[in-house]
């Protein structure tokens, strides 16, 4: 601890506490988000994970699924798959009486 002060007070002539690392800056922003809510809008049935393809496609910038997720939140969009089978029919069961 001693030699950190040291050094931090040849180098910079202060021992004053370093500033703290802040917060990185957002992946998209700017005009790459209006990309991405024409991408939501246009493919509203993809998943988080087509949704990374497609702006990873578009716009060049790679981000998880969770990323995507985190980001549609803020956006306030919720995703509702359509059904793509349909229903298993209930199979009725008949006794020996009838």
């Amino acid at each position: 601890m001693e030699q950190k002060l040291l050094k931090q007070y040849q180098q910079t002539g202060d021992i004053k506490p370093k500033r703290q690392g802040g917060n990185s800056p957002p992946k998209v922003q700017g005009a790459d988000l209006v990309t991405l809510t024409e991408i939501i809008e246009n493919n509203n049935d993809a998943t988080l994970e087509e949704l990374c393809e497609l702006l990873e496609q578009h716009a060049r910038i790679k981000v998880s699924r969770a990323t995507m997720g985190r980001i549609s939140q803020k956006l306030d969009y919720t995703f509702k798959k359509k059904l793509t089978m349909q229903p298993k029919k209930k199979i009725k069961k008949f006794s020996r009486k009838e």
